[in-house]
């Protein structure tokens, strides 16, 4: 099914954008709708305090906005380039046409929507139930399945720069707290940073966390 959508946008050049780009506006009808091939984009919402929350990291391979291919929906999402981005885009319309006249590529995509769900939903209850470091932990390891390198010593980079305050708006927690909670994993010889690139080092002890 993918390469469904994927013929879909390939009739469409790609378009490179820079980090902190917003791509698609909180509150907004969509305009256009994005194939990320490479780089990530952050799906945020914010607080009544104006403090940003990410609720997800799309990673290549995504498309998006998906929620608001059902009209009762409204997107409340913000998509922003958390590094430099490039992305196929189409008419949002014409790709909820697109979707809405292949049942099976419809089909398709409400399998992978309730998957998500259930995943969300897993995710806040971790959020709920977990410490810091167990949340951390359950972080880098999705990054380091999406953006992560094999190096030697069967240590692991993670070519995706993320700051403690995107980790700490990722998990739910203050910037603080995950500063100190990294000072403890970085003395217990767990992670560390190579050119403000994370590296994960006792991969042993770190398999025992993941999401």
């Amino acid at each position: 099914m993918k390469a469904k959508l994927t013929t879909l946008f390939g009739r469409h050049s790609a378009e490179t954008y820079k980090k902190g780009t917003i791509l698609v506006a909180g509150d907004t009808r969509p305009h256009k709708a994005y194939h990320l091939e490479t780089g990530a984009v952050k799906m945020i919402t914010y607080t009544p305090h104006g403090a940003q929350v990410i609720q997800h990291i799309l990673v290549p391979g995504s498309f998006f906005p998906l929620l608001t291919i059902n009209p009762q929906i409204r997107n409340r999402f913000w998509f922003e380039a958390m590094t430099e981005v490039s992305v196929q885009e189409v008419p949002y319309s014409q790709f909820t046409q697109y979707v809405l006249a292949d049942f099976d590529l419809l089909k398709d995509q409400f399998d992978k929507l309730t998957l998500a769900v259930d995943k969300f939903s897993q995710r806040v209850e971790s959020l709920a139930q977990s410490d810091v470091r167990v949340r951390i932990l359950s972080t880098l390891s999705y990054l380091m399945s999406h953006f992560g390198t094999v190096e030697k010593n069967d240590t692991v980079i993670c070519t995706l720069p993320i700051t403690h305050q995107e980790l700490a708006d990722f998990i739910g927690a203050s910037r603080e707290t995950v500063s100190r909670e990294w000072e403890k994993l970085k003395s217990q010889g767990i992670v560390d940073l190579q050119g403000g690139q994370i590296v994960l080092k006792n991969m042993q002890y770190f398999k025992g966390h993941e999401d």
